[in-house]
């Protein structure tokens, strides 16, 4: 880390800078203070995300010189809206999900579940998975 400190809100600049050249997503950027002093939380769309950039917030912090860590509650709304980009047109999904962030698991309800193709499902599956590291699990409604 740097010895010195940048202020608050140039380090919370550098950081969506910082965000905006790796291509990453982050939802929000906070600057907080715990009894260890100031630190950067970022708010990926899932910590199993945030967790892969491990090494690039450890980078950012040593730029900014303040501690760098993300948030531990996932945001099903942004992963509701990540997974209508990726649901083919023919499936009737149910607006209501379960999140189970114990298992990992984004639950969803489909009409007539047991009559979408299996590779379909798999590919829609490895999407979603890569996309915020969560296990999509599709139940009949």
């Amino acid at each position: 880390m740097n010895a010195i400190a940048l202020d608050q809100f140039t380090a919370m600049e550098r950081a969506r800078a910082w965000a905006s050249r790796h291509n990453l997503t982050v939802y929000k950027t906070a600057y907080k203070v715990n009894q260890n002093g100031p630190y950067l939380e970022l708010h990926f769309v899932t910590p199993q995300v945030a967790k892969r950039h491990a090494a690039k917030m450890d980078e950012l912090s040593r730029e900014i010189g303040l501690p760098v860590t993300y948030a531990t509650e996932p945001k099903p709304a942004h992963m509701s809206e990540m997974l209508t980009t990726i649901l083919p047109p023919s499936w009737n999904v149910s607006r209501s999900h379960s999140l189970h962030k114990d298992a990992g698991q984004f639950v969803i309800k489909a009409f007539g579940a047991t009559s979408i193709p299996r590779q379909e499902i798999e590919d829609v599956r490895s999407r979603f998975a890569e996309m915020t590291g969560y296990t999509l699990v599709i139940r009949e409604a």
